[in-house]
């Protein structure tokens, strides 16, 4: 049975799948999972054998490293050992010290775990030192145990600099708007634009028949409009 979990570091968070196995005496974490996630791997004074259930050796050889961890499962924390292995396509293996501590209520024929027990959360202990310290409009400073880092963000802008930018935006199209209308000014004959309504003026070009003798620019997805066999040829 797998379940998904979540881990948190100093680095980053992730969520994989873990196998479930009451037969597994200790708790493992994939090696090269744990690396990517920054996590802090410690090595064993004296590298230990591993075994299959049926007592053969295990062909990942002996445990080198390992990792302290808390694990949350559901309300409950709780410290655990995890040791660092290759285990291909699994990011861990919840063994026996996870079953003794969390006791979970799991249905087996269903593959379901008791939603009370979620959900659960792999901290690394330097997880909570990972904090953003400062931060202006367009910087943050992240500050770890391995040093400070300093990155661009993109943030959304302040409410002064949101009016802002819309009485700019404003102007503009305002601007652009005259131009219109006084290039479609110069395309009506002056008789002509006599005889229209101030309160049209906003929408000269509909009069200039320079402008809807110009025909839309071709596109990828323009279409024929196939006419009746009886349609006149002009209007």
């Amino acid at each position: 049975m797998t379940i998904r979990f979540y881990t948190h570091s100093a680095k980053k968070q992730a969520e994989g799948v873990a196998l479930v196995d009451s037969s597994t005496t200790k708790n493992f974490l994939n090696l090269n999972y744990a690396q990517w996630l920054g996590l802090p791997i410690r090595c064993l004074e004296k590298p230990r054998q591993l075994f299959n259930v049926d007592g053969t050796k295990n062909k990942v050889g002996a445990l080198q490293f390992y990792m302290d961890v808390s694990l949350q499962t559901g309300s409950q924390h709780t410290n655990h050992h995890f040791f660092l292995s290759d285990l291909e396509d699994n990011k861990a293996i919840f063994g026996y010290p996870w079953f003794a501590s969390a006791q979970p209520k799991i249905n087996w024929a269903r593959g379901w775990i008791n939603s009370l027990q979620l959900p659960i959360i792999l901290r690394s202990p330097n997880a909570q030192k990972a904090q953003f310290i400062a931060r202006n409009s367009r910087t943050a400073i992240k500050q770890t145990t391995e040093g400070t880092t300093i990155r661009r963000l993109k943030v959304l802008p302040t409410a002064q600099e949101a009016i802002q930018q819309i009485i700019t935006k404003g102007k503009l199209q305002v601007f652009v708007r005259s131009l219109q209308l006084k290039q479609a000014k110069q395309d009506i004959p002056p008789e002509e634009l006599k005889t229209i309504p101030l309160e049209y003026h906003c929408h000269l070009k509909v009069f200039s028949e320079k402008a809807a003798a110009h025909l839309l620019p071709d596109h990828l997805w323009n279409h024929a409009i196939e006419l009746k066999p009886d349609a006149p040829t002009s209007i």
